[in-house]
Parts: C-alpha cells; sequence; structure tokens
C-alpha cells in the first residue's frame, strides 16, 4: 500500500503541475491580448510601434500615439524586440506621445 499511496501522489503532483503551466499560459496570452487591445485595434499602428522600437526612428501617428499611451507600463514587457527593446526609447517613445496630445482640458486653437 506504501508503493499506491507514493504513486497516487507523485500523480496527483503531476497533474497539479501539468495544470498549473496550461492555465499559467493561458493568463498570460490573455494578459498580453489585453494589453495589446489599443495598439491592434488601429490600423496599422502595431507596425508603427514596431519599427519604432526596432530603428529608433519613425514616430507613430497622432491615433497610435493615443492608443500607446493606454499600454500599462507592465504590458511593455511582453513586447519582443529582436535584440531586446531598449527602455531609452521606451521612455522617448512615451515621452513623444504624451508631449504630442493635447491635454482634455486645453482647447485647440481656433483657425480663421
Amino acid at each position: 500500500m506504501g508503493l499506491y499511496m507514493k504513486l497516487a501522489t507523485l500523480l496527483m503532483i503531476i497533474v497539479a503541475s501539468v495544470f498549473a503551466t496550461g492555465h499559467a499560459q493561458e493568463t498570460e496570452q490573455k494578459t498580453f491580448t489585453e494589453c495589446w487591445a489599443a495598439v491592434t485595434d488601429i490600423a496599422g499602428c502595431w507596425q508603427e510601434v514596431y519599427t519604432f522600437l526596432l530603428t529608433g526612428r519613425n514616430y507613430p501617428g497622432p491615433s497610435c500615439c493615443k492608443a500607446i499611451l493606454n499600454v500599462g507600463v507592465d504590458c511593455w514587457a511582453n513586447i519582443w524586440i529582436p535584440g531586446g527593446v531598449n527602455p531609452a526609447l521606451l521612455s522617448q517613445l512615451n515621452s513623444f506621445c504624451s508631449l504630442g496630445l493635447p491635454s482634455p482640458g486645453v482647447p485647440l486653437p481656433k483657425v480663421n
């Protein structure tokens, strides 16, 4: 009976481990999808972000910047760029997008 208990315990550990791994991957994928929904909903925005992070040039347009500002700080860890993401470029992108959009309380100037 001792061998039976050991095998049963081992089986439970394996099943729990497989379930936990599958659940963690599902949660990670859902988080990635939720993180990037704002960017992927705008045509071409994902490519603009990727190109900027890859080259450090060609800032995204205004609608893409608005979406970028909706991406949470923790979401940027989910993006993969060959060679890794340069934190300075992330900061530069965030600064550019923050400066490029008028704050909600400031009216746009009227053009006559």
